[in-house]
């Protein structure tokens, strides 16, 4: 699997010089790190230039570092229907800049804030934008599934709690009534189902293992079981999300870039990379400072971890 992911970071990206502009949605008033989190770590896996677009009220974001650029265009008070517009105008000029948006580090449930991320999200699959969902960005999509629904180019990252909810949304209380969490051949069929139902938007569901999946065959289903960190420190989850938005990129790239390799299946193994590389850099944390691992700590051995995975060759 390694040596496929070398071809996509290798041959197909860096050539060109196109190693992606990554943009995170997320960040209010009461989450900042979360966005921040997850726009260095896409950084520092290797996309060229990463965004937050947060809230007005997060703007303390652009103190955390001058690598990122942050606009706090975003609302969280009620919106006039002219200020909306005029957010949405900025918004579809910036789309025609970015390679991926990575939705939903630190978004919080703010009703104006929600509604704004979902016209955005529509505007996004209008333009044939990549998109990686996480955290409240999945609760968005669980309360309206058209938002996604055959959209073959967005990666969805639920930890076990937001899988239930998002398979709450999708199969009936019935359908569900029976099912194990712990029952691994009744998982990996949920999944497969899911991802079916969804229109095969690729699911990769956090855990154990992590599960990655878009569709009900074989060829589009992996499971990533690299050993991880066993402290589960806040931000991790940020951690993969922004890596897993420069990963999407690179995979549809070298899927255009190659007519042998399918684009479903490159993004399945661009989700296996990012997801091989947040684990491994959790390990390496933690074998150095134990239970004092922060997310950071994580984020700083990004650079290492990459190249003992998918080492450069000239």
């Amino acid at each position: 699997m390694n040596n496929k992911i070398r071809d996509i970071v290798y041959k197909k990206i860096i050539p060109s010089g196109q190693a992606g502009r990554v943009c995170i949605i997320g960040g209010c008033r009461e989450y900042t790190g979360a966005p921040y989190y997850a726009a260095v770590s896409s950084l520092k896996t290797g996309c060229d230039l990463s965004w937050v677009m947060c809230s007005s009220k997060a703007t303390e974001i652009k103190t955390y570092t001058p690598e990122i650029i942050v606009l706090p265009m975003l609302s969280e008070d009620d919106l006039k229907n002219d200020e909306e517009k005029s957010i949405m105008k900025e918004f579809d000029t910036m789309l025609g800049r970015l390679h991926v948006l990575v939705i939903g580090p630190g978004l919080g449930r703010n009703k104006t804030l929600l509604s704004l991320v979902e016209k955005m999200i529509k505007a996004a699959r209008e333009k044939n934008v990549p998109l990686v969902i996480d955290g409240d960005g999945l609760f968005l999509v669980s309360q309206n599934l058209d938002i996604i629904k055959g959209y073959k180019r967005a990666i969805l990252t639920p930890n076990p709690n937001e899988f239930k909810k998002l398979c709450e949304s999708v199969f009936s209380e019935q359908e569900l009534k029976d099912q194990d969490p712990e029952d691994q051949k009744q998982q990996e069929k949920l999944i497969r189902d899911l991802c079916d139902k969804l229109g095969n938007v690729t699911v990769v569901r956090k855990g154990g293992k992590d599960i990655i999946c878009s569709g009900k065959s074989d060829e589009h289903y992996l499971t990533c079981e690299v050993e991880g960190s066993p402290r589960r420190c806040g931000g991790q989850g940020d951690v993969l999300a922004g890596a897993m938005g420069t990963f999407l990129h690179w995979s549809i790239q070298a899927s255009e870039n190659d007519e042998a390799l399918d684009e479903r299946v490159a993004i399945l193994h661009g989700a296996y990379g990012a997801c091989a590389l947040a684990r491994s850099c959790g390990r390496a944390a933690f074998g150095k400072l134990k239970r004092g691992t922060t997310t950071p700590d994580i984020i700083e051995k990004i650079p290492e971890v990459f190249e003992s995975l998918y080492p450069h060759q000239e």
